[in-house]
């Protein structure tokens, strides 16, 4: 008589448990990877030329990792916020990738660097003027083209390199000029002083030493010289010594008692007043 086979559950079990485990193992396997997000980064600024520095900046969510690749032979940078130099024009294939696993790519074109002049646009002129007296102004770049001024309130344009004005008022007075089509621009700021007999070249070197003594015992200032002096910053050479500015000396001057045995100067050709100090004191 034959026995009748024996139903063991916990072999039943574990096949079980074996044929549910290799569907999730073989689900894995197959099921399509989570695609990326799209990317969301920006470059600054927009327009971007050679030889300056251009901003990358990464704003995807979720980001932890970085790793910017600038299409130029140069090293990967592993920042959120990457600056990057593009050394000639030219287009370039920038890549990030984030976290390791996402990579957007984006060709950006990289324009030739603006050339600029090498040497700053500036006015040449004294920087005080007297009422009534015609001043001459110029440019320091004698290249320049289609130089424009304006010689403020007055609206009218004056044109040319070297150019004349003659300030009917006193005060301050602003001018600008214009060279290269109004590519470039400088301003100037000038002081108008009334017509004085100091101006007119009378003044003499007792008074100057008087005036200075006063400064020295705190009886006056020194803008009692603005009528003089053509700037605060005049130079002053005492003695052997190093050049100062106007100011600077007086501001010694007050702390140290001296004896002032000379003063000679050099005047401005336009305007007359001084715009060099030579002491000798002791």
């Amino acid at each position: 008589m034959r026995k009748k086979p024996v139903f063991d559950k916990s072999v039943f079990y574990l096949f079980i448990t074996v044929t549910i485990v290799a569907f999730i193992t073989i689900a894995f396997k197959v099921a399509p990877s989570k695609k990326c997000e799209k990317l969301r980064w920006k470059i600054n600024p927009e327009i971007i030329t050679a030889k300056e520095v251009v901003y990358f900046i990464d704003e995807t969510s979720g980001a932890k990792s970085w790793t910017w690749s600038f299409g130029d032979s140069t090293e990967v940078k592993e920042l959120s916020k990457a600056t990057h130099v593009f050394e000639k024009a030219g287009t370039y294939t920038v890549a990030l990738t984030i976290n390791g696993t996402c990579t957007e790519v984006r060709e950006i074109k990289v324009m030739e660097g603006v050339k600029t002049n090498e040497e700053a646009l500036k006015i040449v002129a004294p920087a005080r003027a007297v009422a009534g007296k015609t001043i001459r102004f110029t440019v320091n770049d004698k290249s320049a083209k289609d130089v424009e001024w304006l010689f403020e309130p007055d609206t009218q344009v004056v044109r040319g390199v070297n150019v004349t004005y003659n300030f009917a008022k006193t005060g301050s007075k602003q001018i600008i000029v214009y060279a290269d089509k109004r590519t470039r621009k400088a301003v100037l700021e000038i002081v108008v002083q009334p017509q004085t007999e100091e101006y007119a070249g009378t003044f003499r070197a007792t008074d100057i030493i008087a005036r200075l003594y006063k400064v020295m015992r705190g009886e006056a200032k020194p803008s009692s010289f603005r009528s003089i002096i053509c700037n605060p910053h005049t130079m002053v050479k005492v003695n052997n010594e190093a050049p100062v500015q106007f100011g600077n000396y007086c501001d010694k001057l007050r702390t140290n008692e001296v004896t002032i045995t000379s003063v000679k100067w050099d005047k401005d050709p336009v305007s007359g007043c001084i715009n060099y100090l030579y002491i000798q004191q002791q």
